[in-house]
């Protein structure tokens, strides 16, 4: 398929600063408002379909909605869980509609490696990391709701971790010159 235009840009690059930017006011937003809010997430999962098609054609549109779902699979059974906010969702699904099923993977699993990473840091320092993971441990069982178990933990706040894993991924790694 052609494109419906030539950009003379470089849309890649355009799309990795809309994610920065994004991220970055999401971390922040996460850690003082407690929340990721839908004005800033929807929009990209609207519009970074539309401009993938735009730029190279229906087939781009659907490989970033693809991207956008598969992104947010995995987070949208932690949400149903008690185990993840809707704004994280929501964030995840946009990074894989403007960056791709591949980049938005490798942001998700860096995301939620330095979130365990900080998590298990603040549970020793509290003394608290062995309780914490048998508590885990009975999320996945049947034995307690996980309604009762999200409610006695710690809430984390995911944005954060989601922005570093998106820039260090974009701009320490190999896709963004």
């Amino acid at each position: 398929m052609t494109a419906m235009f030539a950009p003379s840009f470089d849309l890649h690059l355009v799309l990795a600063c809309i994610a920065s930017c994004a991220v970055l006011a999401a971390a922040v937003t996460d850690l003082v408002a407690i929340t990721i809010p839908n004005r800033l997430t929807l929009p990209l999962l609207v519009l970074a379909p539309l401009v993938h098609g735009f730029a190279a054609g229906p087939g781009a549109l659907g490989l970033s909605l693809l991207a956008a779902a598969l992104c947010g699979l995995v987070p949208a059974l932690a949400f149903a869980r008690g185990g993840l906010g809707g704004g994280d969702v929501k964030l995840f699904a946009a990074l894989g509609a403007l960056l791709g099923c591949e980049l938005g993977l490798r942001i998700e699993l860096g995301a939620l490696c330095l979130a365990a990473l900080y998590a298990s840091f603040v549970l020793v320092h509290r003394g608290q990391l062995f309780r914490t993971l048998i508590s885990g441990v009975r999320l996945f069982s049947k034995e307690l709701p996980s309604a009762a178990i999200a409610q006695s933990e710690t809430c984390m706040r995911l944005g954060p971790a989601i922005a570093a894993a998106t820039l260090l991924t974009l701009w320490l790694g190999d896709v963004v010159p």
